[in-house]
């Protein structure tokens, strides 16, 4: 699928939604893929990230080509701890090289 031109893109934050199909429930888990724009997820994710606590995996091409720490930073700023996804040798798995796994610091 091959993609030319532009579009308008709604952008919304994740703290002011409302997740009532969650009743209650925690997320565990949160995959970001924003192109170049994982910084500005976290910051308007904060609370959901304070309230929840999932890990966090997110590509993040900035600081592997541009050596970028805003990713990181933000990350820490939340109480998280990152570390580069790196592809295992030994599995037939295929996993992304330019992401990284971040969990809470604190046990969940």
């Amino acid at each position: 699928l091959a993609y030319k031109g532009e579009e308008p893109v709604e952008v919304r934050r994740l703290d002011g939604m409302r997740l009532p199909m969650l009743k209650g429930r925690r997320v565990s888990f949160v995959k970001i893929d924003v192109e170049d724009m994982e910084v500005q997820v976290v910051q308007g994710a904060r609370g959901f990230l304070v309230t929840h606590r999932p890990i966090v995996f997110a590509e993040n091409v900035q600081y592997f080509e541009e050596g970028s720490q805003a990713f990181l930073t933000e990350m820490t700023r939340n109480g998280y701890a990152c570390i580069e996804a790196l592809q295992d040798p030994d599995s037939e798995q295929a996993t992304d090289p330019l992401s990284f796994v971040c969990r809470p610091k604190e046990p969940v």
